[in-house]
């Protein structure tokens, strides 16, 4: 039986005509060099360059290729929060971040407040449905402000926040003097961005769009990026960031984003469908709710299946198209275990997420549900399913039939 892979947030599979392009740029030399094989590689990432620019709605801008978007992140916050310092001399800096970030951003700013006393932090927690609504966000900024980051897509829930008009509400309480930031990873490729001008800077993985692990990219808009010190120094990247290029991986997911491009309206179709197949499926054999009906429920189930969402899950400016998070919420004996229901998935051949894929060995709850102010029950048995354009009703199918029977198993255990 073939495996059914239901974890592309964490990672995507690379199809055959992308593992191709592997073969076709190496030996290619240094893309530094002055030989026609290194040109070549050169002006095949100048065209990706372009290429990208045009993907976010993006002019004024550069791309900066890196090891991935947690090199990226670290790049952005990193630096403009000490060209800040730099320029401030001992002032208070104060940075505003919805507290639903990736890791890599969050654990930057840890690291970051730890040493430099001037740094403040303030996380702004999402609404009942995971989204940062732009007037909370806009509260938190100060006088001393000088970064503002919000994710446009979450890893985890799906949930699609409104960074342009986040970047606005900051603007007019801050000026142009904050940096506005936003990690595109998981929306890149697959719903519309559109930077234009409004957001500084921005992050991308490759691997996340059907690309080889280990390339990303740092989109920062060059009004505003300047300055900025690099993390690696070197003469690569116009200077912003040392190290030969991976010409190997950039040129692979340089074929990978095409792809994912040229099929992005026919992909969120797809895995609109298969949303809704899921949900219906579901829904025929337990009872379903979204989040905001059974949190405002005066009465619980025994067992009920809970969307992690609100009554917009099939609108893709809302949630990810293809992103569910589905619990499964006892209100009998001990609450369910996710983790239980994914070894039994995965022994079936079927593999999902308890949460974000870099969560998974941490202790305690999904740092995006605790945000959220979820109760344990619904935390406990929260599993993430995120298909791609290759996912078939087959594999919904058969995740379906593993969810219900390890949750039904589980019930009847309790009674």
């Amino acid at each position: 039986m073939n495996v059914a892979y239901l974890d592309n947030n964490a990672t995507t599979l690379m199809p055959e005509a992308v593992v191709a392009e592997m073969a076709r740029w190496a030996n290619h030399g240094n893309p530094s060099a002055n030989y026609a094989s290194a040109k070549g590689v050169r002006a095949m990432m100048d065209e990706f360059r372009a290429f990208i620019l045009r993907g976010c709605a993006a002019r004024d801008y550069d791309v900066i290729f890196t090891s991935g978007a947690t090199e990226a992140n670290n790049m952005i916050v990193r630096g403009v929060i000490e060209r800040a310092r730099r320029r401030m001399s001992g002032a208070e800096l104060h940075v505003v971040a919805s507290a639903i970030e990736h890791k890599s951003i969050l654990l930057a700013l840890d690291d970051l407040v730890r040493a430099i006393p001037e740094l403040r932090l303030t996380l702004v927690g999402p609404d009942a449905g995971g989204h940062i609504r732009a007037q909370d966000f806009a509260r938190a900024v100060r006088a001393s402000t000088v970064l503002a980051i919000c994710m446009h897509g979450n890893n985890e829930t799906g949930a699609v926040n409104d960074i342009n008009a986040i970047a606005r509400a900051v603007r007019g309480r801050g000026g142009t003097r904050v940096f506005m930031m936003a990690d595109i990873v998981q929306t890149f490729g697959k719903i519309p961005v559109a930077l234009r001008g409004e957001i500084d800077g921005a992050s991308v993985s490759f691997h996340k769009l059907h690309g080889p692990p280990g390339v990303g990219c740092a989109i920062v808009r060059r009004a505003a990026f300047a300055g900025v010190g690099t993390l690696l120094s070197g003469t690569q990247e116009g200077g912003a960031r040392g190290g030969t290029e991976n010409a190997i991986g950039i040129g692979t997911a340089f074929a990978a984003a095409r792809l994912v491009f040229a099929q992005m309206t026919a992909t969120t179709a797809h895995e609109l469908a298969l949303k809704g197949r899921a949900i219906a499926a579901l829904s025929a054999r337990a009872p379903v709710t979204t989040l905001a009906d059974y949190m405002g429920a005066r009465t619980k189930l025994e067992l009920q299946i809970v969307a992690v969402c609100d009554r917009g899950m099939m609108d893709p400016a809302r949630y990810l198209p293809g992103t569910l998070m589905v619990s499964v919420v006892k209100h009998i004996g001990p609450p369910a275990c996710n983790t239980l229901i994914r070894d039994v998935l995965e022994r079936a051949r079927v593999i999902v997420s308890v949460g974000s894929a870099c969560n998974t060995s941490a202790e305690g709850h999904s740092h995006v549900l605790r945000a959220m102010n979820l109760p344990s029950v619904v935390m406990d048995g929260a599993i993430r399913v995120s298909m791609c354009g290759y996912t078939t009703a087959d594999e919904i199918d058969r995740f379906v039939d593993g969810f219900l029977g390890e949750a039904q198993r589980q019930y009847r255990t309790a009674k």
